[in-house]
């Protein structure tokens, strides 16, 4: 029974690696949050885009961890959080 855990723990591991690997995660405080274009810009100069609905909540100043992800030239935001 352990070795078919194990196996199964392996294979997950395995599995999920890759799409770890394509994910990335920065924090920063916010900027700017351009609602036309939808770019959210921390005071580093880093810019993300931002999809239909995510990140309307975000003002200057609040300190964010950005998950993102390439696509082409840009940064595309999975998931955006304030940190506390």
């Amino acid at each position: 029974m352990r070795k078919k855990i194990a196996t199964g723990l392996v294979a997950v591991t395995l599995m999920l690696a890759p799409v770890a690997a394509l994910a990335h995660v920065s924090k920063g405080v916010v900027k700017t949050i351009d609602t036309h274009r939808m770019i959210l810009r921390l005071t580093d100069g880093s810019a993300f885009t931002l999809p239909k609905g995510v990140g309307l909540h975000l003002h200057k100043g609040d300190k964010v961890r950005v998950a993102w992800a390439m696509s082409g030239k840009h940064h595309l935001v999975s998931k955006v959080t304030v940190i506390h």
